[in-house]
């Protein structure tokens, strides 16, 4: 983030396409407009004109976003002997985020002032930051760069916005260490077509993680390009497409995640799955915890709740582990399937419970708690792993209870002697009458 003000106006155009069809930005592409601030605007509304662009920046720096950064704007349609190595002959409006600078109608002769320029790299730094677009030439580039039959962006100076933009990512990283650092939270996430679950599950862990690290272990739906689509989504690892569950091997796939993460510096790993959820209220309060109390060292435990529908929940809960403090050479158990993913260099006696709950949706239902047991029956057809967690392995026996949100006051570490087992709603009203 940006360590200077910038205000940034939103203006609708109906001239874009939702989403990047499956791509993210690699690249940002700068143009000129050939025109006033207040005509681009305006063409950009009209019907007619099928083009748009996800900013255009003013001579005296104001902004305006027509188009949000995860959808594909008409900035840049065609490629024509194109000097750039990120662009192919395909269409790079879906992987590139393009800025148009006004230039009063001279595009060759416009007096392009500071505030332009200043307002541009900022623009372009948060946009670069945000998709992990590495700030250089080969990165930022003009229209004419991509399409040898235009002139655009007039004399716009790239070099000097690039240089701008540098500086302001050096001013936000200084802006940074003069405040109090809060902890890179790494989240991992091995998916398989999990195209149905990912949009929730990224809702649900962005209030807790910084960014995610993901594997799409050989899905055969949309769920790579959700995962790239995605700015929280930072790395995507990957795995042949298959057809079936044979050859899953869940260690492997967080090994890769967990040596994967090294490259964004974490400082604490939380791992889930694509079909759990943290509610808002204990999401906020594990980010809490991780920024003031957590203790390095330690594993941290959830309470793991079988739902049922949308809303209810089996009261037979377990405890997974989910949660510690990263460093090098950690490495997780040698197990194909179903463990804890602690590091084996944190004994089992550093292994702390807390009240945080985590809702499992992979059988809330006959239909997903029969399509989980054909996966583990491919998978892992001797029955070795345990597969039957919270009683998923069959229907809720017992009666049902509708989730309640989180006390604000309850603590996160769990009480000396809770154990797993039946949460009655008798036991939940005691256990929040003594808070």
């Amino acid at each position: 983030m940006s360590a200077d003000p910038l205000s940034v106006d939103l203006r609708l155009t109906p001239h874009y396409t939702p989403g990047r069809d499956g791509r993210r930005p690699v690249a940002i592409v700068v143009h000129t407009n050939v025109g006033s601030f207040d005509s681009t605007i305006g063409w950009f509304a009209d019907a007619r004109s099928g083009v748009s662009a996800h900013y255009l920046v003013a001579l005296d720096g104001r902004v305006v976003q027509f188009v949000d950064e995860r959808d594909t704007a008409r900035h840049t349609g065609r490629v024509k002997d194109a000097r750039v190595d990120l662009v192919t002959d395909e269409n790079p409006n879906p992987y590139t985020i393009g800025i148009e600078f006004e230039d009063g109608r001279a595009p060759d002769d416009a007096v392009r002032p500071a505030a332009q320029y200043a307002a541009g790299a900022l623009i372009i730094s948060a946009a670069a930051e945000r998709w992990g677009i590495p700030l250089d030439r080969r990165h930022v580039v003009g229209h004419r760069e991509i399409d040898a039959g235009k002139t655009c962006p007039g004399n716009l100076d790239i070099d000097r916005l690039v240089r701008a933009a540098q500086q302001a990512r050096k001013r936000a990283a200084t802006a940074r260490r003069g405040k109090p650092r809060t902890p890179n939270v790494i989240c991992l996430v091995p998916a398989r077509n999990a195209a149905a679950d990912l949009p929730e599950f990224l809702s649900s862990v962005a209030p807790i993680a910084d960014s995610v690290v993901a594997l799409d272990d050989g899905s055969t739906d949309e769920t790579r390009e959700l995962l790239e689509s995605s700015p929280l989504v930072r790395l995507v690892l990957e795995n042949p497409v298959r057809s079936g569950y044979d050859a899953w091997d869940d260690g492997r796939n967080r090994a890769r995640l967990l040596d994967a993460a090294a490259a964004l510096e974490p400082d604490w790993i939380l791992s889930l799955d694509v079909d759990e959820r943290i509610p808002d209220g204990d999401a906020d309060a594990l980010r809490g915890f991780i920024e003031s109390d957590a203790v390095p060292g330690l594993a941290f435990g959830f309470q793991h709740f079988r739902m049922w529908g949308k809303t209810a929940y089996d009261p037979e809960y377990c405890w997974v582990y989910r949660l510690f403090a990263y460093r090098p050479g950690l490495a997780f158990p040698q197990r194909r399937l179903h463990f804890n993913p602690i590091p084996t260099s944190i004994s089992r006696a550093a292994w702390v419970r807390t009240t945080i709950r985590l809702q499992h949706f992979g059988a809330a239902s006959d239909e997903a708690r029969l399509a989980r047991l054909e996966k583990y029956r491919q998978a892992d057809p001797d029955g070795v792993h345990q597969i039957d967690f919270s009683g998923m392995d069959r229907p809720p026996a017992d009666e049902l209870l509708e989730w309640e949100p989180r006390p604000t006051d309850l603590a996160v570490i769990a009480p000396p002697g809770t154990a797993p087992g039946k949460l009655t709603a008798a036991h939940i009203r005691a256990s929040r009458s003594q808070q």
